[in-house]
Formats: structure tokens, sequence, C-alpha cells
């Protein structure tokens, strides 16, 4: 059950109520809890407000001031029960400038500020979201001394699955600015003897925050080259590649949920309940997948492209990719065979989540760049070198950009209307405006972002589906990889 103070009892009961301590509560109304407040939707409907008559006591009054119990991150289990809570001491490397303002509903705005946070047990930077009043005056006063390496505890941090790694303040969490105690000082040694790598570390950090946007141009086998361990989750590189070997079969074309993209028997267009993601009112549509490896010149990397991704690589609409595949149109299919093989695209890649999980370092897809897009200017070689000298602790390098001519690059289809229809067929579309259809301009560095596949993977050993379009009837061929 959820206790409430306000106003002034905030600050008076701070070191009334501790964090794992154990009290008894007289005289304290019970009383129904506003929705509006409620963190989740297992929350009790009842609240416990401490009015003037209520009377707090510790079970044991011995106990005295409860300390933090301070684990090493390498100890927080990456799959604990989403109720526990733990303390870490580390040593702060970033913060955020500014909190960012997300809106829960019409009169709810919640804040957020990323921390991130290091310490001997692990090469990779942890992530914190702090959350709320601890994203306000408590952050500004990290920010303030984060180029110092500042050694801090937080109390009851909630895991995260965010980024495949995380933590998250809570209700309860309490940043404690001078932490006291042997691992606080012991961790402060371990910063003195370090600075040297922990600096490099931040630089790396800010670094790529200041190109956030604006992601760096590198080669296969460059990306090749990294090491886990000198990689962070939040890199982003783009690389432009052609795709050598575009194989027919490798398209999985299916019918899913618009929301949650999981495979279903309902006919095309047709409004449901899914009982994947039980969300109603989600429709039928047409789902792509395309496995594949791209090339460079320098080597191969192995990717799996999603329907948004793949109607940018194939340039057309996924309900064509779907009719494509199911009717084995090969004729049309050959066409863009050759346009893959001989017009690069350019794409985003990422570190897999596994960096932040088990510091397995494996890139995958994230975006597609839309032949549309303007792309920004790429930075120099100076300037991405994640291994560059800080010219001091807590500072980036600079970044400088380098004018890149512009080439004309065109993009045909296999007709002058990809997303024709044949008579008295309709597939409903999603919604979706990147799907340009004209020859285009683009820049001879097309960047692409490509989203991670949580999520998107298709269901494997659904049964075949018939699926009525008006007048016709497409069904998948038995040979075919389809729904």
């Amino acid at each position: 059950m959820r206790g409430t103070l306000f106003g002034e009892q905030i600050d008076g009961y701070k070191n009334v109520l501790m964090y794992n301590g154990e009290y008894e509560i007289a005289n304290a109304p019970i009383k129904p809890c506003d929705e509006k407040w409620k963190v989740s939707a297992s929350d009790l409907n009842y609240q416990m407000q401490f009015g003037k008559p209520a009377i707090v006591e510790p079970v044991d009054s011995s106990q005295g001031i409860i300390m933090p119990e301070y684990r090493n991150i390498a100890q927080i289990p990456k799959t604990a029960d989403p109720n526990d809570k733990y303390d870490i001491v580390a040593v702060v490397l970033f913060v955020e400038a500014e909190a960012r303002r997300i809106p829960r509903d019409e009169s709810r705005v919640i804040s957020v500020r990323e921390i991130m946070v290091i310490d001997h047990s692990t090469e990779q930077p942890l992530l914190i979201s702090a959350w709320n009043d601890l994203a306000e005056d408590e952050c500004d006063l990290l920010l303030q001394k984060a180029e110092q390496l500042q050694v801090v505890g937080f109390t009851a941090l909630k895991v995260s699955p965010h980024r495949g790694f995380s933590m998250t303040t809570t209700m309860s969490t309490t940043i404690v600015h001078s932490a006291d105690g042997d691992k606080p000082r012991a961790l402060e040694d371990w910063t003195a003897n370090h600075k040297t790598k922990l600096c490099h570390i931040q630089a790396r950090i800010l670094t790529l925050k200041g190109l956030m946007g604006n992601q760096q141009s590198i080669t296969i086998a460059a990306l090749r080259m990294k090491k886990a361990h000198t990689t962070l989750q939040d890199e982003k590189y783009t690389l432009q590649v052609t795709i050598p070997e575009p194989d027919f079969q490798k398209i999985n074309a299916y019918l899913g949920c618009s929301s949650c993209n999981k495979r279903t028997d309902t006919p095309v267009g047709k409004s449901m309940t899914c009982p994947q993601c039980s969300k109603p009112g989600t429709k039928s549509v047409p789902r792509v997948t395309f496995n594949c490896e791209v090339s460079d010149g320098t080597g191969i990397l192995p990717i799996t492209a999603f329907t948004t991704d793949c109607e940018k690589i194939f340039n057309m609409a996924a309900p064509d990719i779907f009719r494509m595949k199911h009717s084995e149109d090969l004729t049309r299919f050959a066409l863009l065979k050759n346009q893959l093989q001989t017009s690069p695209i350019s794409i985003e890649v990422a570190p897999n989540t596994m960096l932040s999980m088990n510091n397995v370092l494996h890139w995958v897809l994230k975006k597609v760049a839309d032949i549309t897009e303007e792309l920004p200017q790429s930075p120099t070689t100076s300037a991405t070198n994640p291994n560059a000298n800080p010219s001091s602790c807590g500072q980036a390098s600079s970044i400088e950009t380098s004018d890149k001519d512009n080439v004309e690059t065109t993009f045909t289809t296999a007709s002058d209307n990809t997303t024709s229809t044949p008579e008295n067929v309709n597939i409903e579309k999603e919604p979706d405006n990147s799907t340009a259809q004209t020859p285009v301009q683009v820049s001879k560095l097309i960047q692409v972002k490509i989203e991670g596949s949580k999520g998107k993977t298709p269901d494997k050993g659904t049964k075949q589906t018939t699926i009525p379009l008006q007048d016709n009837t497409l069904t998948p061929n038995p040979g075919s990889s389809a729904a």
C-alpha cells in the first residue's frame, strides 16, 4: 500500500520513515487512492495518509540510521524481480543537460533525465533513468560536478529492460551525493588510480551524445574491428551498402497485427482484438521480413529488415511485396534484384542490446534511410575516433565536418507505379508516408536508422491462410515461406 505525504510533511518525515525500515503506524487513515496517482495497474486502490494524529515508531528502537546496502553493478541480476530494489555506489560520468517532459495524461507531465555511471566491476557504463523530482534539482547538483568524476550513491533502484539492461529510480530512491562507508571510500581510491581511463570513457559518452542525429559513417571492415569493452550501447553508424545476393526465398510475407506485428489468421483489413498483445481495435495487415547480407566492398554484414525498412529496400509498399511473394512474381523480383545489387543504399546499424546485458557485441540494423531524407554532413576521421585523447576530463573533443559533393542517384522500380493494384483487388494499407515512388536526388551519403527487431519477429508454425480480396483471392503457394 502507498503512503502519501503532503507539503511540509515531506521534509518532516524525511528522517522518520527510512527505506527498508520497519515501523508501527497508528492513527493514519486509509482512504481511496486517486487513479491518476497510480504508477501501475497493480497498485492497490487505497492509500495511507499521515495527518497530525499519526504515530510512527520503529519496531526496533535501537536500530538507528539505516545505511544503504551498496552492491557492485556487476552484482545486479539482469533478470531481477520487478519488485526488487538495489542500492549502488558508482562514478558519475554523464548527466543529461535538461529533463525531458513526457505527457502522461491530460493533467500530468512527468520528467525524466539520463545519468550514466560506472564502477570497477564492469566495462560498460550503466544507464540510470531519474524520474520526476529526482530529475530536477537532484540531477542539477550531479551535473555541476559531472566533470569531477564524483562517487555517488543511489538507493532503491529497479532493474529495467530499457536498452537491454539499465536501472530506474523509484519513489523510495535517494541520491546520496556524499556517500560514506567502506565501499564508497574504496571506489574513490579506484577512481583516483584510474582517472585517465575514466576520462576517456567520459569523453566517448560526451562525443556520442553530441553526435545524436548526425551519425558517423564507417566501413564494415572497421565495424568488425570494434570490441565490446570499448563500444557503447548508444553508438550508431551509417554504412553505404549493396545487397550482392538478394534471395526471393528470404522474403517472408505474412498477415500480422497492426500493433504488435505478430502473425494472425484474421482476414486482411478486418478489425480484431489481438490474441498476442490483447489490444482491441487492431487490424490484420500485410507484414514483411527480409534476411540478407549487405556489402560495402570491405566486408559482409548479415541483417534482418522488417516491414518499414523492407518497403524502403524494395521501394514498394508492404501489400505489393506481399502480393509479389505469394504470386511468386519472379519477373518483378528479377528487376528489383538488379537494382539491389547495383544501387547503394544507406543503413544505420547499432549494437544489439546483448552488449549491455552480457557484454557481447553484435551489430543489428536500426534503420534504412528514406530516399527522400536529407542527410547531415559526416564528421571527419579525427572527430569520430572514440579513443581520441580529450583535452581535459569531462570535455568532449571538438567535432568538425567536411562538405561532401552531392551526386545524383536514381531509384527505379519494376513499373511506373509500384503500388498499383490489380483490378478488383483491394488490400487495406497501413498509413505510411515514407513510400515515395518517384526518382529523387539524394546525397552521396544516405543515412539510415533501422528500428530494433524486438517484438517484431513473426511466430513460427502458423498455418497457411487464404486471403479474400473482394472478387479475387490470393492463396500462399505451398512452397513459399508465407504466413
